[in-house]
């Protein structure tokens, strides 16, 4: 089975209605990054985009393969889908579900492939997402934007899927222990090992 690791981030300025993704994207053989620009959408949208992007490229990469994709980023409402059975549950919904035209992107995409996802603990996985970040901005800062279609126009969507809120952890002691140090540096001379199997659909 092959692996793939996604690492999104993306950004955007209400006040000139501009935005960017940026994506790291991490396989056996490679490291690549991908980035889009767009208008009048949002950072969620752009999120979406992003993983849309990065699976459009593993079906280019590995047609017909069974493939794993690591998926990490810091947006909660990403990663919080794809809890078991929960995209395919909030699909259900219909267009009432913010977004859907990019969530049903992703189910047609992603339902071939294994999943995982993990939120961003270790240095290793700070630098790619810092990667990711950096490419966010400077893809919005020097790129010209495509117009976002799909966003609604005029609607302000606060609100997430219907998931339930994430506690954060409570640290006890913030210093690195020996061993996560050492999982750090092997992290560092590899892709991001993810270690919780959520599979979506």
């Amino acid at each position: 089975m092959k692996k793939v690791s996604i690492i999104t981030s993306a950004t955007y300025n209400i006040y000139d209605a501009k935005g960017a993704f940026g994506c790291i994207v991490i396989t056996e053989n490679k490291k690549f990054k991908l980035e889009g620009c767009y208008s009048n959408s949002s950072v969620n949208r752009l999120e979406l985009m992003a993983v849309i992007r990065a699976l459009e490229e593993v079906a280019l990469l590995y047609p017909g393969n069974e493939v794993l994709i690591e998926l990490c980023s810091k947006q909660t409402y990403l990663t919080l889908a794809f809890s078991p059975g929960k995209l395919k549950q909030n699909l259900s919904r219909g267009t009432s579900l913010p977004n859907y035209d990019l969530w049903s992107k992703i189910f047609e995409l992603g339902r071939l492939y294994q999943w995982k996802t993990i939120p961003i603990k270790t240095m290793a996985l700070e630098d790619f997402h810092k990667k990711a970040a950096h490419v966010a901005s400077e893809t919005a800062r020097l790129v010209e934007p495509r117009e976002d279609t799909g966003a609604k126009k005029k609607v302000k969507v606060t609100s997430v899927l219907d998931v339930p809120e994430v506690q954060e952890p409570i640290v006890v002691n913030e210093q690195p222990s020996e061993q996560n140090k050492i999982e750090s540096q092997e992290m560092r001379n590899d892709h991001p090992i993810i270690e919780n199997n959520d599979p979506p659909f």
